[in-house]
């Protein structure tokens, strides 16, 4: 393997796996972030060609003007931090657009490590105390909650998020690829399982409506009776889940991870987050239009959960709204790309996992978590790759 290969698989799993070397102390997070900006840049460096397009030139749009923030945050240490996430976010958008086989070695990181998610969600449940001493043992920094299904991430919203990529992966494997099904459905009801254990709802209803979006982009269905059939479906699909929640009701193990789910909505079905999310609202009045600064809202104490209204808050109208056209952008060439490849299913397995972020910022982060926010960046810089490098279009990837 060459060694720009290897560079691009290290860079891909350094940022990829950021949320879990962060949670298992594995190095010192600042020390992490500047070995990974330092092997991006020579991965650039050494690149035959660097490529540049209008969505790269309006994210250093962007980074420039949260840079102003420096001059008025309420926290300077957090709005630095946040700056030196961003600029990194940007050399790691380059470096993969630079790269032909960026799409490739993307699919494989990223299903690894939802994988591995999956897997010590499930095992953390059903092994119990044997698995927390056994993960102890090899990570003893790790402050996991595995009994909430927090897999190897410490945080549970975290582990459903990441979970999801699998989830998503088979589900368009199984309604896209014209191979046999069977591995692809084995290791959905696996992931789907997984995530059930996790107990967050916001995850499991955004794949849901993700994974109709997609089966409705991938049929090319517009009209008004296809639209129908692919709800009822989908019904169909919530009312097999429902079913499995009544099926494991007596498996005491099983039972007490997914009992979460209800014992959440008796209390307040949002979890708090109308609270948060008046809270958020009131800040953006009080600073509308230079925010409280970049990566700063924190300083308050919990986030909103809604990343559009904490990017608002923090930097303001103006540095939001280029964002949000950042993200638009983005989505647009999914589309694009899509509607261009001969291989559809890594292409719309792109696109899926942008309208699941999108989506999930609504009620929780895609965008501020900085684990979750360089994956973001992997993907909309590999579909730009899809697009700009015909070849990319055959290949055969971890679908096939």
């Amino acid at each position: 393997m060459e060694l720009k290969k290897v560079l691009l698989y290290l860079i891909l799993i350094m940022s990829t796996f950021y949320a879990f070397i962060q949670a298992a102390g594995i190095i010192r997070i600042d020390v992490l972030l500047i070995i990974m900006f330092v092997m991006t840049v020579v991965l650039l460096f050494i690149a035959k060609k660097v490529r540049f397009n209008n969505t790269a030139a309006l994210y250093l749009l962007v980074l420039l003007l949260m840079c102003i923030s420096l001059f008025y945050t309420v926290d300077t240490e957090l709005t630095v931090t946040y700056i030196y996430v961003m600029v990194y976010g940007f050399v790691l958008f380059v470096c993969c657009l630079s790269h032909k086989d960026a799409p490739d070695c993307l699919i494989k990181v990223l299903l690894a490590f939802s994988l591995i998610n999956v897997f010590a969600t499930i095992f953390s449940i059903l092994a119990g105390d044997s698995f927390t001493k056994f993960v102890s043992a090899l990570f003893p920094k790790l402050n996991t909650k595995f009994e909430f299904a927090s897999g190897m991430l410490g945080q549970t919203g975290t582990n459903s998020y990441v979970i999801v990529y699998s989830c998503l992966y088979y589900w368009i494997n199984i309604i896209a690829s014209s191979e046999k099904k069977t591995k692809h459905l084995i290791f959905l009801l696996l992931s789907v399982f997984a995530l059930l254990l996790t107990g967050k709802r916001g995850p499991l209803i955004w794949l849901v409506a993700t994974a109709m979006i997609v089966d409705l982009v991938f049929q090319n269905h517009t009209k008004a009776s296809d639209l129908l059939k692919s709800v009822f479906k989908y019904i169909g699909i919530i009312l097999v889940i429902v079913l499995f929640f009544v099926t494991v009701d007596n498996i005491d193990i099983v039972s007490n991870a997914l009992s979460r789910f209800i014992v959440d909505q008796e209390k307040d079905f949002s979890s708090g987050r109308f609270k948060l999310y008046e809270k958020g609202i009131q800040y953006i009045k009080d600073n509308f239009f230079f925010g409280v600064g970049a990566g700063a809202y924190n300083h308050f104490g919990q986030g909103v959960h809604n990343d559009y209204l904490q990017i608002i808050a923090e930097n303001g109208i103006f540095s939001s709204l280029l964002f949000f056209a950042f993200i638009l952008l983005n989505l647009k060439n999914a589309f694009r790309t899509f509607k261009k490849t001969y291989n559809k299913i890594i292409p719309l397995y792109f696109l899926g996992l942008q309208i699941f972020m999108a989506l999930n910022a609504l009620t929780g982060t895609s965008y501020l978590h900085y684990g979750l926010f360089f994956i973001y960046i992997e993907v909309c810089s590999c579909n730009y790759v899809l697009y700009y490098h015909d070849e990319i279009t055959e290949i055969k990837a971890a679908s096939q």
